[in-house]
């Protein structure tokens, strides 16, 4: 199997900050780069393992589809508002969540905004009769 180098890249995960380990890795002779983060599996790892770039991305994501459906779904009734963002936007921001469970009151209270604006707390429907 042949590897193609230039896009092959490590990255170094330690606690220290002190002394960190510096390393460089090689293949065939042609040194690896060394990254901060990478996209593995549609999760991005950082070198910290915080996670928070990860949550940032998902939630940008989310937000732009959430959008897309209040726009396309405006006079829809709320039940079906409420499917399509089950169906859409909700496994975007549920994938692979026993990986980078979020755990800093930040990035919970990032992912609970997406959540109350899907929940129309703040959305009106003009000329709707009661």
């Amino acid at each position: 199997m042949k590897f193609n180098i230039n896009k092959c890249e490590h990255m170094t995960i330690q606690r220290s900050t002190v002394n960190p380990l510096v390393s460089q890795y090689s293949m065939n002779n042609d040194p690896l780069q060394c990254v901060d983060k990478v996209l593995y599996l549609g999760v991005t790892i950082d070198n910290k393992l915080s996670f928070d770039q990860h949550i940032i991305n998902i939630c940008s994501k989310a937000n732009k589809l959430l959008h897309m459906l209040m726009r396309c779904l405006k006079k829809a009734k709320s039940k079906t508002r409420a499917i399509a963002y089950k169906t859409v936007c909700r496994p975007i921001l549920e994938f692979a969540t026993h990986t980078w469970s979020p755990f800093k009151l930040k990035n919970i209270n990032i992912i609970e905004g997406i959540n109350r604006k899907a929940s129309g707390g703040h959305s009106v429907r003009e000329n709707e009769i009661i």
